[in-house]
Formats: C-alpha cells, structure tokens, sequence
C-alpha cells in the first residue's frame, strides 16, 4: 500500500464519519457581524455573558467582543442570538379601548377541598432485620 492510497482511505474515512455525524447534527441559524448574542461560560455552562460578534470565521466559528472589551473565539454552538427588545408604540394622547373599558371582576374559585388533600396512605414495608455478622 503505497502513500496516496492510504491518504484515499483517510479521505474516504473522514467523508463517512462527517455524513454519519451530519445526520444528527442540529442546524443552527447563521449568525451575522453587529449581532448581540449570548455565550455560555466554558466551566458553569450558565448563559451569562453577552457580547456582539465581531467577525465570521469559515466553519461556524465567531469572534465575540464582550462588555469588559474582550475578544473571544467561540463555536457557534456556544451562542444565542439576544432578540431586542419588542417596541410597544403607544401614543399617550390616544387612549386605547381596552383603557376605558371597565375591568373584568375575577371569577371566584370554588372553596378547595381539603379532605382528598390531607389524607396520607400509609405503606409498611416488611423487611428482614438487619445483622452484623
């Protein structure tokens, strides 16, 4: 078996084990320059710091400028997208309906019924008593 054909198999091993793992690999939205995201702490795994993508590497791989004014390098699988927040446009000199209308009275709860609540079933188990030998 000479060089180029055992770099053949290498090849053709490396294409079957990227279709085997894409079959259930989960796709992810691409994520663009300017967006804000979240990144997942390597040690807690916690989703508490918040940066904005500064570059788009070639294999799903982001620069992330974060608050404190640090770049990091991270996998794309590490970022959330941070959706801004929904802008309500509401024109204080223009009431709206639901303003003037008179607000619903709550519906009273039937009384709970206790009785099913506070009743305990007792279990006895019949186990062997426990020797030291």
């Amino acid at each position: 078996m000479n060089l180029s054909d055992r770099l053949d198999r290498l090849d053709d091993q490396a294409e079957r084990v990227k279709v085997a793992y894409d079959q259930h690999a989960r796709r992810l939205r691409p994520l663009r320059v300017g967006d804000s995201v979240r990144v997942q702490d390597a040690d807690s795994k916690r989703w508490d710091k918040q940066g904005i993508i500064v570059s788009v590497g070639e294999s799903c791989d982001y620069r992330i400028k974060m608050q404190s004014g640090r770049i990091y390098w991270r996998n794309r699988k590490f970022l959330r997208l941070v959706y801004p927040p929904l802008a309500i446009d509401a024109d204080p000199a223009d009431p709206s309906p639901a303003m003037d209308a008179k607000p619903e009275e709550p519906v009273p709860l039937p009384p709970p019924d206790h009785s099913a609540s506070q009743r305990h079933r007792r279990v006895n188990f019949d186990l062997p008593p426990c020797r030291s030998n």
